[in-house]
């Protein structure tokens, strides 16, 4: 980060100042220096009698301010806004108290890590904790305000704890006992406290919590800057006393607080670790339950032409191959079962089909269609095929890359509660994306009256998928890096974002593209005869769980060489044209971690051996179910290559831990896991570990690192041989956290032969 110079003279040249001259200031800042703080490590910055060492920003309000009866007068005198700013301009980590009293209306407030505006739209940037009490809105006093003209003014009203991100995107929560306009004394002195550390601010009034923030962007943040006083109204009149100053040691980095609350924090990636020794982090493994789903339908089998191929030649045949080669499996809370879309078959006479189940294994096809034969969903309408300059109903050419979401953002029964992103059975300038919509997930509608809403390709996992944290619509489809289909195919990924508002019925296609990209595998094997990656991601499905962001990348060891009809081999487990899906943990839906589990090959459903219904494909869901503490994972399986044609295929049903997607592991030698700080708003911990051939112990640390009494050492249980989803620790004193409830805390794990999950805090 670079700092905004502020040369002293330049600053001086603008402000006016109030008491001595420039070399007396001078002197005074030299003794200063050599002033020994209080044994609480204060230093007084008003000496009840002048304004030495303060500063009238702008010059011309240099009589706004003045000392009467050992107070800080501030006397709104134009309709401008003044500051009285304290001499030192480069402050970092520092804690501030006074006192303050409004008489009656006004806007005033302390600004902090200020530094000059050199837009000149107004006298400072920086931070501003609002005093303002009487007349100016609705929880303004104790805010936090952002005074930037070149930077978004954040909202961090009273009783909000705000956390921007690094891409400067915020996220706010509720702080527990929080400030409330009647703890503030009117006309009254009232004790306030500022505590700036790092990139993280507290706001104190009387003694309660105001508002905080941690300002972790990149670009824009203040890590130094001076203190001031402000006034903003003509007319109003404000007084401070008993002001004091303690600077605080730097804060690191790796210090800043996380946003905690009472997320659960599962250990996909170092978000909430700050250190972590004789530990590594794993991917976990699904445990096989078998086959829960087979074709049986006619419309399951459909056979014939796919379709024509990218140039407009003939297309090519396929046996059974496409029986739920995208399934979208989800628990419907208000129908109380489990409800699955899966693509039936992408040949003419099929395309979408739908079941259900009451247990998740045993599954029933309801024979839903209009002519009442088959399991196929309802359109309403057909679909235009530009290719072919006409309109064509999707059971007559069939339907591919399709994916069905339950719409979490919308009611139940609202007409858009179940949205579908596909593509029709044919290629070329077809193979793009067509979104629909359904009250009940039977009858569907089509957006955009069944054109495209984006560009090439759409043989793929298209998916509409809601972000909860962003509140925005994401549409993921494929993205043609190299000869849009055919040999020297080169597959990536597209995510878009919708940018009208969320609204699909009135703009289906105002979608604009995030990013693109295609698997950096570091095996750089490439095709025979061409300069194409053998592993490349074949689908992307995008699901969120826990405040987490995991692609299931199915990722397809290509080889664009066709098996030969007659010479498949439905016995033998290939490596070469088979697929496997990994999880790829995400914080913003964009950025995805592949290396912690698809480039190192650990798959969360692992292809079967010889002989076995899935061992040359596991491909993933559109959607994982989280069902009485366990994940389930429904998944496609076939017993030959891509590329084969003919093959059988079958759904599959898998589960895991709860959380156990990635986990911390120590081995015989014990290990630790310390968090970064950050704000306990719960008294109770859970953890979810597995310890049952070795043990784990949970300590309290403060926000520095150091152990707090009671909760560390001999005071802390030692737990052995315990597997438990939810263990909650307690200390030989202490049943659960209750007693640190508010405070700026760490958790330190202990672990040996045992494995770490998640931590919750409720």
């Amino acid at each position: 980060m670079q700092f905004l110079s502020w040369p002293t003279a330049a600053f001086l040249a603008f402000s006016g100042v109030v008491g001595p001259s420039l070399p007396a200031m001078c002197g005074q800042q030299q003794s200063d220096r050599g002033r020994q703080p209080a044994s609480d490590g204060f230093i007084s910055i008003f000496d009840g009698k002048t304004l030495d060492g303060w500063h009238a920003v702008p010059k011309e309000s240099a009589s706004d301010w003045s000392v009467r009866d050992g107070v800080i007068v501030g006397h709104g005198s134009a309709d401008r806004l003044s500051y009285l700013v304290w001499k030192e301009e480069r402050l970092t980590d520092f804690e501030l108290e006074l006192r303050y009293r409004l008489p009656g209306k006004g806007n005033t407030g302390v600004e902090i890590r200020s530094q000059p505006d050199l837009t000149g739209k107004r006298p400072f940037e920086g931070y501003h904790a609002d005093l303002g009490h009487v007349g100016i809105g609705p929880h303004i006093l104790g805010a936090w305000d952002f005074h930037f003209a070149r930077r978004t003014e954040y909202p961090c009203p009273r009783g909000t704890r705000l956390i921007i991100d690094e891409d400067g995107k915020p996220h706010s929560s509720t702080i527990p006992g929080a400030l409330t306009a009647a703890d503030v004394r009117p006309h009254q002195w009232n004790d306030v406290r500022i505590i700036a550390r790092g990139n993280h601010f507290q706001f104190f009034i009387n003694g309660k919590p105001a508002s905080e923030f941690t300002d972790n962007a990149k670009r824009g943040r203040l890590d130094q800057g001076a203190i001031g006083l402000q006034i903003h109204d003509k007319g109003m009149r404000v007084e401070f006393k008993d002001v004091r100053l303690k600077r605080l040691a730097p804060a690191s980095q790796s210090e800043a607080q996380v946003p905690v609350g009472f997320q659960k924090q599962l250990l996909v990636d170092d978000y909430v670790i700050a250190e972590k020794h004789g530990v590594t982090r794993e991917a976990g493994q699904a445990k096989k339950c078998g086959v829960v789903m087979e074709p049986t339908l006619p419309t399951d089998f459909q056979t014939g032409e796919v379709h024509h191929g990218p140039d407009g030649g003939a297309g090519y045949v396929f046996g059974e191959s496409a029986f739920c080669w995208f399934i979208s499996p989800h628990w419907d809370p208000d129908k109380k079962m489990f409800r699955l879309w899966y693509m039936a078959s992408k040949r003419p006479g099929s395309h979408l089909a739908y079941a259900e189940s009451r247990d998740g294994i045993n599954w029933t096809k309801p024979l839903i269609s209009r002519d009442g034969k088959s399991n196929l969903v309802n359109w309403n309408s057909p679909v235009p095929i530009l290719r072919q300059n006409k309109t064509i109903d999707l059971p007559d050419i069939g339907a591919d890359g399709i994916t069905v979401t339950i719409d979490p953002s919308l009611p139940y029964g609202s007409p858009e509660k179940y949205k579908v992103a596909f593509y029709p059975n044919t290629g070329g300038k077809d193979c793009t994306t067509r979104l629909g919509y359904s009250a009940d997930g039977i009858h569907w509608n089509l957006y955009n009256r069944g054109l495209p809403v984006t560009g090439r390709a759409a043989d793929f996992s298209n998916q509409i998928f809601w972000d909860p944290i962003r509140k925005r619509y994401l549409l993921l489809c494929r993205e043609d890096f190299a000869a849009g289909g055919g040999i020297g195919e080169l597959r990536g990924v597209r995510i878009m974002e919708h940018e009208k508002d969320n609204d699909l019925m009135n703009h289906p296609a105002a979608w604009k593209t995030l990013t693109t990209f295609v698997l950096d595998d570091p095996d750089k094997t490439v095709i025979p005869g061409t300069q194409v990656p053998v592993y490349q991601i074949h689908t992307f499905p995008l699901w969120y769980y826990e405040g987490v962001y995991f692609a299931l990348a199915d990722v397809l060891a290509a080889t664009n060489r066709p098996v030969p009809d007659g010479q498949q081999d439905y016995q033998k487990r290939h490596e070469k044209g088979v697929w496997e899906f990994y999880m790829a943990p995400s914080r913003d839906a964009v950025n995805f971690d592949f290396a912690a589990a698809a480039y190192p090959r650990k798959t969360l459903i692992p292809r079967g051996p010889d002989g076995s219904f899935d061992k040359d494909c596991a491909r993933p869901p559109a959607n994982i179910i989280t069902h009485n503490d366990e994940h389930w994972i429904y998944y496609l399986g076939t017993n030959e290559r891509w590329g084969a044609r003919r093959w059988d295929a079958r759904l599959g049903l898998a589960k895991l831990r709860l959380d156990g997607f990635f986990f911390l592991e120590a081995k015989e030698k014990p290990g630790t896991v310390v968090t970064k700080p950050f704000y306990l708003e719960g008294g109770t911990l859970l953890a979810n570990v597995d310890a049952h051939t070795g043990w784990i112990q949970i300590e309290i640390l403060d926000e520095s690192g150091a152990p707090v009494p009671g909760f560390f050492g001999k005071d802390a249980t030692q737990y052995q041989a315990v597997d438990d989803l939810r263990l909650k620790p307690a200390w030989k004193d202490n049943n659960d956290l209750s007693a640190l409830k508010g405070k700026v805390v760490r958790i330190r794990f202990r672990l040996q032969s045992a494995r770490l999950y998640a931590f919750q805090i409720q």
